[in-house]
Formats: structure tokens, sequence, C-alpha cells
């Protein structure tokens, strides 16, 4: 569905002032979500990280970052023309296991993210187990975590995060790494 035929919908069933503020909702939402998997964007991601960090200090709770990567061959079964169908079904599969109130996100390719909110380490580590055994047959992946330390940047968390994958999948692929 486009914006144009969300627009036309909003237009027919309400009035102008309100269908104005519906479309500019839905025009939001939009800008935040990732088109290929459903799962929230870059910049949905980074809104949300932020305001992640920011609730976790407010009440002293643990925040957990990972990156998660399909290893080979399965990320390198696309085809500039066809969308990933690997990292649609993996997506699909992994959302169910992402606790309600936690983010989860695709921000480019292959890689997608996850933050959990007041989750120790030993329940992140067995929810990320959970969501890297959540791929199709004959295909693995790969997942690197962090737990935030309260005062990193985003981007030293998210960097921690992608450090922790790269040492997983140098170790073979097909495992869960911690920095």
């Amino acid at each position: 569905m486009t914006l144009r035929d969300v627009s036309s919908d909003v237009i027919r069933r309400q009035e102008p002032g309100q269908a104005r503020q519906a479309i500019w909702a839905e025009r939001a939402r939009m800008l935040r979500t990732d088109r290929l998997t459903g799962l929230s964007n870059r910049v949905g991601w980074d809104e949300a990280l932020d305001e992640a960090m920011f609730s976790a200090s407010r009440l002293r709770a643990p925040l957990v970052v990972a990156r998660i990567g399909l290893d080979p061959p399965a990320a390198t079964q696309t085809t500039p023309a066809a969308p990933s169908q690997p990292v649609v079904s993996f997506a699909s599969r992994a959302r169910r296991v992402v606790r309600n109130g936690d983010l989860f996100a695709r921000l480019d390719g292959d890689v997608l993210v996850v933050a959990l909110s007041r989750c120790p380490a030993p329940t992140a580590k067995r929810i990320l187990e959970r969501i890297r055994t959540s791929v199709q047959e004959n295909q693995t992946c790969s997942v690197g975590w962090t737990v935030w330390d309260g005062q990193e940047t985003p981007t030293d968390l998210m960097e921690r995060a992608e450090q922790a994958l790269t040492l997983a999948q140098e170790r073979g692929g097909s495992r869960t790494a911690s920095a």
C-alpha cells in the first residue's frame, strides 16, 4: 500500500483537518519502517535506541544491543533485481522470538539489530540464541551483542556490538559472541 492509497482512503473517511493529521502520521510511520521486512529501519532504530538508552539510564536497568548477520552463503544468495528472501524469511521468524516492547530493526542489507530493554545478560543470551537458531534450514546467522555501560554513546555501543558480530563470524559463524 502506498502513501497515495492511504491518503485517498483517509480523505474519503474523515474531515480535511483530521485527514491531513492522519496522512502525516502515516507518512512518519512509513519513513521509520523498512519496506522489505516491515521492521523498523535505521531512522526508527536511531530514535528508539536513544529512547531505550534514556529509559535504561533513568531506571538503572540493563540494556542489551545485538547485531545479527546472516552467514554466507545465505547472505549472498540475492540478486540486485530481487529482494533478499533469506532476510525476509529470517526477519519473520526472528520477530516471533523478540519480546513485546523490545526493538527489532533492519539497518541495511542483511544486518539486523535488536535492543533488549530491562534484560539481564543471562536472559539476553537465551533470547539471542533463540533468534540465532530461528533461521531456515541450510542457513546460519551470527550474533554479536553487548550490554550498554550506561555512559557510552549510541555510536560506541553499536561499534562494540559490531566488533562482537565480527568476532562471531571470524570464529566460523553460526554462533553468538559478546563484547
